[in-house]
């Protein structure tokens, strides 16, 4: 039977078609074993639909009778196929094509991952955005990220007059304007297994000792300031430098990611409240079984100074941190996360102060109102951190416990020289308490209200970036109607609590609600809008309540 002109534009069409898939795969195959047969058929057919593609075009520039279209059978006395069947024809022949194609692909892959690539040989670099600019080699063997972070909280504080300026009292308690932090830096990558990172804090403040005036000076602080040796056999990666101690998820995941304006009362009063989390040592953290079992270990130089240095006999921090997830579906959107971590330190001059703040920070750091106050010698501390989270696609619970046992505890004594000042106690002399035990944790619940999940790490076992589905925007277009995007939205509330009274020592109790709504704009800036309700409990002094309402806004890259 005969194909009319569209039919011959269809037929036409096809072969064309074929023709740039088959140009596309001979592109793609790299001769070898078992290629060169391979080859040359693909260019005999090639040569093939090139004749037959030219007396086409013939027929059809040309005016020509309609093209008649037989198949084997027609050409022995058949009818000639019909449509369908030429539809067919053209179809099995491209998909052919793109089999030969796959395959020549797959063994260009298998001999690219036999041969490798040597490192340095391609040093040529291409720029790209990635949540932050990113230049790297094709072969990523040397990367360069520019990296700052930019935190403004505003804070408004309400408590009783009693609970400032009763017996025992806070004092005033006035709110607050603060760069929470102001970070600018550089991370990278050289020679595939050598990272680094290099980013100091710019807006520290620290006061002056015993002046009866806290008068803030800003300053540079260490936080992360190392480099790492990876891939290491059997070890994994090393870090040295300023970096944090293996303990609790909360402390190791980055500021950038937090689900609210400060982390928890536990981590304030134990983990890192005096020396903003990071001291300078070695850390060793490697995963198993497909990354889902992963472990850590820190040894650091035990400091009270947001400055990182220290000067002291002995004075050393060692935490192991291990972790898993039992359950992991979907791609890390529904997971179940299990860690604990253990750590002892030696006291920094035999001394530690016990502080808790209130929950979101009003003004510089050397300006903040502590609730909880205990300064406690001895000869050192022992803590125990169980992690526990649970993440079902928007909704998440994270939850930490922590249990510190303070040895040789020594409360009577004098400090002279003011509240910040370092204080050298002869352990062997004085007397002491004996084990002193302290106690702090939280639970969190968070839920995204546009459908998407947090992010996790699993080579750290830490919180990561948060991408939404879709950014916020609010434009018009070129006819004047609105456009919107709505960002992502996510609400949640965490309990926390520090309990410093034991039978030793009543250094009282704080409670912490505080609930949260975020607005992430886009993966690089997102809004955080906080209530909230602390209650403190002193043995000598005033109790009561302190409720604070605080908006922040966070820009990294």
């Amino acid at each position: 039977m005969l194909v009319g002109d569209s039919w011959g534009k269809m037929l036409r069409l096809g072969v064309l078609c074929g023709t740039v898939c088959l140009l596309a795969g001979l592109g793609q195959v790299r001769a070898g074993d078992g290629q060169a047969d391979v080859i040359a058929e693909m260019k005999a057919r090639l040569e093939a639909l090139e004749r037959q593609n030219f007396e086409l075009m013939k027929r059809l520039e040309g005016g020509a009778a309609p093209i008649a279209v037989r198949t084997e059978a027609a050409e022995g006395g058949a009818e000639p196929a019909d449509p369908a069947s030429v539809r067919k024809i053209v179809g099995d022949y491209l998909k052919e094509i793109d089999t030969q194609k796959k395959k020549a692909d797959e063994a260009k892959k298998l001999v690219d991952e036999q041969e490798g690539f040597t490192v340095g040989k391609d040093l040529s670099m291409t720029a790209r955005w990635n949540h932050g600019l990113m230049l790297e080699t094709k072969d990523k063997a040397f990367r360069i990220h520019p990296v700052g972070r930019l935190q403004v909280d505003w804070v408004g504080v309400s408590a009783s007059d009693s609970f400032q300026f009763g017996p025992g009292g806070t004092g005033e308690i006035q709110d607050g304007v603060d760069f929470r932090r102001a970070r600018v830096g550089v991370e990278g990558t050289m020679w595939e297994v050598f990272n680094f990172w290099f980013e100091p804090d710019v807006m520290n403040t620290f006061a002056t000792p015993a002046t009866g005036v806290r008068n803030p000076f800003f300053m540079p602080a260490n936080t992360d300031m190392w480099f790492e040796y990876d891939k290491l056999p059997t070890l994994g990666t090393i870090r040295a430098g300023s970096l944090k101690p293996a303990i609790s998820m909360e402390h190791i995941t980055s500021s950038r990611f937090l689900d609210y304006m400060e982390r928890s009362l536990m981590f304030d009063c134990f983990v890192g409240g005096l020396d903003n989390g990071f001291q300078v040592g070695l850390l060793q953290y490697r995963t198993f079984l497909e990354q889902r079992v992963g472990i850590m270990n820190s040894l650091t130089k035990n400091t009270s100074s947001v400055v990182g240095s220290n000067i002291g006999d002995g004075e050393y921090s060692w935490s192991t941190r291990i972790w898993g997830q039992p359950y992991w579906e979907h791609d890390g959107r529904c997971f179940m996360h299990l860690g604990l971590a253990v750590q002892h330190r030696s006291l920094d001059d035999h001394l530690y102060r016990y502080r808790s703040r209130i929950a979101l920070r009003n003004g510089p750091a050397a300006l903040h109102t502590p609730l909880l106050d205990l300064s406690v010698a001895g000869e050192g501390q022992t803590m125990l951190c169980p992690e526990f989270v649970v993440v079902n696609g928007p909704f998440s619970i994270h939850a930490e416990y922590l249990a510190c046992w303070h040895s040789d505890a020594i409360t009577d004594f004098e400090r002279p020289l003011g509240p910040n000042t370092p204080l050298n106690v002869n352990v062997n002399t004085a007397p002491n308490l004996g084990t002193y035990f302290t106690q702090g944790g939280f639970v969190s619940v968070m839920y995204f209200l546009t459908g998407e999940h947090k992010a996790y790490d699993r080579r750290q076992g830490i919180w990561t970036r948060i991408v939404p589905h879709e950014n916020f925007f609010h434009v018009r277009d070129g006819d004047g109607n609105g456009l919107f995007g709505r960002g992502a939205w996510q609400i949640g509330a965490r309990y926390s609590f520090v309990d410093l009274e034991d039978t030793l020592v009543n250094g009282g109790t704080m409670h912490s609600l505080v609930l949260g709504l975020n607005w992430f704009t886009n993966p690089n800036m997102k809004w955080q809008f906080n209530l909230g309700i602390d209650r403190r409990q002193v043995p000598v002094g005033t109790d009561g309540w302190v409720r604070t309402l605080g908006v922040g806004h966070r820009l990294d890259f």
